[in-house]
């Protein structure tokens, strides 16, 4: 049997969602490589997915790392952006880019939408039910393409003068109610976290992922209400509100 595989960096669940539907539809295990690198090899007659958040229209900091420790042999490979219902940006076209670094051809491209991880209120319940139809629709056609060994490149939206992002000014932070648990400091994908104080956050390595508000377990750590007001007002005004749909760049 070829070797199928679907990676997923996923900070607060919604990437997560996404890359368990496709490894349900595509009958192959997820790898969650949020925290630690993950070394490995894939078979050059593979087929690979690689489903990341979009930050700023942008991919994770923490896979340019990842992609150091995952190649492949030519190997065919999807990449799938999972935004928060206000734009992919050239996160498609970067995380190809990242994937031909690494020795993988991409094949196809999917956007996908999952509820904005600064704030609840847009795109609440995403991705549902109407998302996963398509996301199988969608996986449908990718077997289809690489079972006929077709490893033509799509036509992704995006510039490969990546846009310019330095990030949000919104880091989480922990209230007086942490216990010390040291979850945060245990998963922290860029070690924002100091082992010692807990309760800080480094906001010069923070990529303000929520990953640590994600995974405390006395709800201790959170972003203020203010804050996800001035994200909701921001993102209404860019038209983030309306229901985008899935696209499938194959």
């Amino acid at each position: 049997m070829k070797q199928k595989l679907v990676y997923y960096f996923s900070p607060t669940g919604g990437t997560q969602k996404i890359a368990e539907a496709i490894g349900k539809y595509a009958e192959c295990p997820p790898v969650d490589i949020i925290v630690d690198a993950y070394d490995a090899e894939a078979d050059a007659d593979a087929l690979i997915y690689f489903c990341v958040p979009v930050y700023g229209g942008r991919v994770p900091k923490p896979m340019y790392e990842r992609m150091q420790h995952i190649t492949g042999k030519k190997t065919a490979a999807v990449v799938v952006a999972v935004y928060g219902n206000n734009e992919v940006g050239d996160a498609l076209v970067e995380m190809s880019d990242l994937c031909e670094k690494s020795n993988f051809r991409v094949i196809a491209g999917m956007e996908m939408i999952a509820q904005h991880s600064l704030t609840p209120k847009v795109a609440t319940g995403r991705p549902d039910a109407g998302d996963f139809s398509k996301l199988e629709s969608f996986v449908k056609e990718v077997e289809a393409k690489y079972a006929k060994e077709d490893f033509s490149a799509p036509k992704l939206p995006g510039n490969h003068k990546y846009r310019r992002y330095v990030g949000l000014p919104i880091k989480p932070a922990g209230s007086l109610s942490c216990v010390g648990c040291g979850m945060c400091f245990d998963n922290c994908p860029v070690g924002a976290i100091p082992e010692k104080h807990l309760r800080r956050t480094n906001a010069l390595k923070c990529i303000s992922c929520m990953h640590c508000v994600h995974v405390c377990t006395t709800d201790s750590r959170y972003i203020p209400k203010a804050d996800q007001l001035v994200v909701y007002a921001y993102l209404k005004k860019k038209g983030a509100i309306a229901r985008k749909e899935p696209k499938l760049y194959i």
